[in-house]
């Protein structure tokens, strides 16, 4: 008979819980609400964007002149636009 034999069968250790967290997630939970107050209060500091107006590129030659055409062409309905 070998040692073997003689050895307990495993004892399965129970399952780890999801509560109660560690102490470190406590520590996020406490300084979430700061950090979001102090990003809140910082906005005003950081610049803000202003609404830029399109820079009109020029029109390329060919485009003009088409344009130009489609102004002298008859329109319809004694000038009202064709809906």
């Amino acid at each position: 008979m070998s040692g073997l034999d003689e050895l307990q069968p495993l004892i399965t250790p129970p399952a780890v819980s999801l509560w109660p967290p560690a102490p470190g997630w406590w520590l996020v939970l406490a300084l979430l609400p700061v950090l979001a107050f102090g990003l809140w209060r910082l906005r005003r500091y950081l610049p803000r964007r202003k609404a830029m107006a399109p820079v009109e590129q020029p029109l390329d030659p060919v485009r003009q002149e088409a344009l130009a055409e489609l102004a002298r062409l008859p329109k319809p309905y004694d000038g009202a636009p064709a809906g």
